[in-house]
């Protein structure tokens, strides 16, 4: 009986040393698998967290080109690349990254308006790449009359806010040449752009008067306005390209309207800018009436017109982003 009874501790300890090893193997995956888990886990914020520096990164250099940042404009004109970068800290976080930036002009030294921007973000070794390719407005190869940010057949006149960021040119006298930020040249006649209107007439027309709330799609390259033409709503170009709008009248912007895409505006009239926003326009008015930029509206464009121009607003002749080639 004792045999026996020695014989069943002899199995219950087997077993529980067999249980015990069981538990603590479970035990150690169990830890390895959290280990795992966390390192996955790492790995997948600082992936996600390098996605949003790179992103980071393309937005800041959009805002450069945009803003006419003269370093990065200069370096790209002169040796056809920018590169930039910048260290970041996450916010209520250890994680630490940083960007890489590079905005190519690949039809260097020519400049077409094509820019490249290639950002890198990288957080503790874990990398990720935004590349975007896309058009400009605001830099032109045939110089001449599209150099300037401000043309007039005239004269041009700059009221005590008014600033033309760029350069002005005029037939007549400028007023307020102080408030030019590039060159400023008087007394210079230029030729004026030639334009058919007759012949754009049979191009789809849109309606003379766009209100507030009202959107407006772009989808052909030419577009007729048969009279005067005000906006107060959104005109999105989606075409991906400029589109240029043919107004035989005058045209009134006003205050709360929006510009999606690279737009150029002929009016056989005058031009008068109430918009207090930026409007990314190209406006050429071949009226002999003056053509007028209101306090506090800006303009991220260019203003050309035969008749007078008065600039009580802002005009700059930045770079605007006119269609994204690729996006990934």
């Amino acid at each position: 009986m004792s045999a026996i009874t020695v014989k069943n501790r002899g199995s219950a300890g087997i077993t529980a040393l067999i249980m015990m090893l069981i538990l603590l193997s479970a035990g150690m995956a169990a830890i390895t698998l959290s280990s795992t888990e966390s390192t996955i886990a790492s790995g997948y914020r600082d992936g996600i967290a390098s996605q949003y520096l790179a992103e980071a990164g393309a937005l800041w250099a959009l805002t450069q080109l945009k803003k006419e940042n003269r370093e990065v404009i200069t370096n790209i004109q002169t040796t056809g690349e920018y590169k930039g970068s910048s260290l970041t800290n996450k916010n209520s976080s250890a994680t630490k990254g940083t960007y890489q930036v590079s905005i190519a002009n690949p039809d260097h030294p020519q400049d077409k308006g094509s820019r490249i921007i290639t950002a890198v973000g990288t957080v503790s070794g874990s990398k990720a790449a935004r590349t975007v390719g896309l058009l400009v407005n605001g830099v032109r190869t045939n110089g001449g009359i599209y150099e300037n940010a401000v043309y007039s057949g005239n004269e041009i006149a700059i009221g005590e806010e008014g600033v033309i960021g760029g350069n002005a040119a005029a037939a007549g006298n400028i007023r307020g040449s102080q408030r030019v930020t590039g060159s400023c040249k008087p007394n210079n006649k230029e030729q004026m752009p030639a334009f058919g209107f007759i012949d754009y007439k049979r191009n789809p027309q849109l309606v003379a008067c766009i209100l507030k709330e009202q959107r407006v799609i772009l989808r052909t390259a030419v577009h007729y306005v048969d009279q005067d033409f005000e906006v107060g709503g959104l005109i999105h170009n989606i075409t991906g390209e400029n589109v240029t709008i043919f107004v035989k009248g005058n045209v009134i912007i006003n205050d709360g309207a929006e510009w999606k895409g690279l737009i150029t505006i002929v009016a056989g009239g005058a031009v008068t800018v109430k918009q207090q926003a930026s409007a990314d326009l190209i406006l050429i008015a071949f009226g002999d009436s003056a053509s007028v930029v209101q306090e506090k509206a800006v303009v991220n464009g260019s203003i050309i017109a035969k008749g007078a121009v008065l600039i009580n607003g802002t005009v700059r002749r930045g770079l605007q982003v006119a269609a994204w080639k690729n996006h990934k």
